[in-house]
């Protein structure tokens, strides 16, 4: 048995031996689909690497993208909230901005590194008035954008910065590109006598303390009308009255007049500023034409207040102007007429006579400055008074009636004003984007300055609204001039223009265009009689300012003109001019 087993060993092991051989070995193809599944699980691993890759830039751009739209709208809304404290106060300015930033979420200081346009920190905020225009505020926040993603790779944050700027644009000037406004003349009326020679004989002369001679005439007086009166007669903003409704337009504030004074020392003055009823009174002949009854003489009589404000340098911001001078009562309850009976003579009717010796001594009463130059605040016959307290800036003038005692009074109380400041370069006064005026045309073609128009204005739509124009008795055209004519120092040329109009409720009236070559609009239309088309109704005109405006030389540095061909007319009418779109807005870059 011993030796049978091992015998047979040998071939148990042979057959072992075979067995393991015959089992087959692994091919390359097998192999290398091994390999390629290998393969594609690394290539999986890392397209899913980069896609989470990808999605978390897309994740951190998206946030970092809404993100930086709110630090823009917090420095709109920063560079819009402050822009309206310039010039005159940059301080209330910038904090005026941080307040407005930190109501969007972004509480920080206001603090610029040396280039005065970067914030010092992150987070960080600087607002400052733009270097080359003092009316624009730049302004630009910084805030740390936190990560999702990138912080696998150490961003943990990004710095989003954006900036802002925002500009003001103040009332175009109206009516007048001198040191006066306003200026028209005196007639003399029939019956009376040692009248000047010729109608257009100028008897205002200068305000006290202008060696410039006589301020030549501008075509119109400035005009008021009383709270009780009625905006029939032309008036837009003072009467309380709208036929037997009330006035939509009324403003109790009346109108506002901007004075410019560059140096220290000036003066305002209103030629006739109170209340003298001329040429239609019941008795004797009076001087000219000039302050008017539009009804029956009213024991209340007329109020007109006259207040001079400083606005240091804030023009958008009246709660925070300074009151320097103003009238008083001393211009309030006036129902006196002219009854003078030779040109010039102060005559010596009794106490309701504006011409009557007893007012001429007495300069604290409102009739003693019938036809005289009064400044602001003067009740002294002093010719000095007020020539040196004004320091140079910008004021306003305010011109109201609103006042109990002619709540019910239909009057109209016509005006010019004088700035004096020694000559300076600069000195002015104009119609703030709104005026009234009383014209008085003897015949023939008149020109009268409209607005102020800036080439920053180009590409943009000029607006021009006339209120109750054209109340004449003969055929009356009206075209307009534009200061963009060309030419070596600046020419004229009229212009197209597209109207329409309606009712200060809203009812339609006639609408059109005009071409530069016609005869203009006609707002009469007169055969066998005569009608007025835009009689107690608003015309609004419109013209494209070209993109091209201002690139040569505006003639009188962009002064437009109303040309109004007429044989003769008596209007009291108001006017406003504006350039289409919000007066702050933000600048584009």
């Amino acid at each position: 048995m011993k030796r049978a087993q091992l015998a047979a060993a040998p071939v148990a092991r042979a057959s072992a031996h075979r067995e393991v051989r015959s089992t087959p070995a692994p091919t390359t193809d097998k192999r290398r689909r091994r390999g390629s599944r290998g393969q594609v699980l690394v290539i999986f691993a890392g397209a899913l690497i980069a896609l989470l890759s990808l999605c978390a830039v897309v994740i951190d751009v998206s946030w970092y993208w809404a993100s930086t739209l709110r630090v823009q709208r917090a420095a709109d809304a920063a560079a819009l909230a402050g822009v309206v404290s310039l010039p005159g106060d940059i301080p209330a300015a910038e904090a005026t901005a941080v307040v407005a930033a930190g109501q969007n979420g972004y509480t920080v200081s206001n603090s610029c590194q040396a280039d005065g346009k970067t914030p010092v920190n992150v987070p960080g905020m600087c607002a400052v008035p733009d270097p080359t225009n003092d009316r624009q505020l730049d302004v630009t926040v910084s805030e740390p954008v936190n990560t999702f993603f990138m912080r696998l790779i150490g961003i943990n944050s990004i710095t989003a910065t954006r900036s802002s700027k925002a500009l003001y644009v103040l009332p175009v000037p109206m009516g007048s590109p001198e040191a006066y406004y306003g200026i028209y003349q005196l007639n003399c009326a029939s019956g009376k006598t040692g009248c000047p020679s010729g109608t257009n004989y100028n008897t205002i002369g200068a305000a006290p303390g202008d060696t410039g001679g006589n301020p030549r005439s501008q075509g119109f007086f400035g005009a008021v009308s009383s709270q009780g009166g009625n905006t029939t007669n032309g008036d837009l903003i003072d009467p309380a009255h709208d036929g037997s409704q009330a006035n939509p337009h009324y403003n109790p504030n009346g109108y506002y007049y901007t004075v410019q004074i560059p140096s220290d020392g000036g003066a305002v003055y209103v030629f006739d500023p109170t209340f003298c009823a001329l040429g239609q009174m019941p008795s004797k002949a009076y001087y000219g034409e000039g302050d008017h009854w539009v009804g029956s003489v009213d024991p209340n009589g007329m109020s007109t207040f006259y207040t001079l404000w400083n606005t240091n340098r804030l023009p958008l911001q009246p709660s925070r102007w300074t009151n320097v001078a103003s009238s008083g009562l001393m211009f309030q309850g006036e129902f006196q007429s002219d009854q003078s009976l030779t040109y010039g003579d102060p005559g010596t009717g009794t106490g309701t006579d504006c011409s009557a010796a007893n007012h001429s001594l007495t300069p604290s009463d409102g009739g003693y400055w019938h036809n005289k130059w009064w400044a602001v605040g003067q009740t002294t016959s002093s010719p000095t008074y007020a020539q040196t307290h004004l320091v140079a800036g910008t004021y306003e003038l305010q011109i109201a009636t609103t006042d109990a005692t002619n709540s019910s009074t239909n009057v109209q109380n016509m005006f010019s004003i004088g700035v004096v400041d020694g000559g300076a370069a600069g000195t002015q006064v104009y119609g703030n984007g709104t005026m009234a005026n009383w014209y008085n045309v003897t015949g023939g073609t008149s020109t009268f300055y409209l607005a102020q128009i800036a080439p920053t204005y180009a590409g943009k739509t000029l607006q021009i609204n006339l209120f109750d124009v054209g109340d004449t008795a003969a055929n009356s055209y009206l075209k307009i001039k534009s200061p963009d004519g060309g030419g070596t120092g600046g020419t004229q040329k009229y212009v197209d223009f597209t109207y329409t109009s309606a009712t200060l409720e809203g009812t339609a009236g006639p609408s059109g265009s005009v071409t530069a070559g016609s005869n203009g609009l006609q707002t009469t239309v007169c055969s066998s009689s005569c009608s007025v088309p835009f009689n107690d109704l608003m015309l609004t005109i419109s013209i494209p300012l070209p993109s091209t405006y201002g690139t040569s030389t505006l003639w009188q540095s962009g002064w437009w003109q109303i040309e109004y061909d007429v044989s003769s007319a008596n209007d009291l009418t108001t006017w406003a001019v504006d350039v289409v779109g919000n007066p702050v807005h933000l600048v584009v870059p």
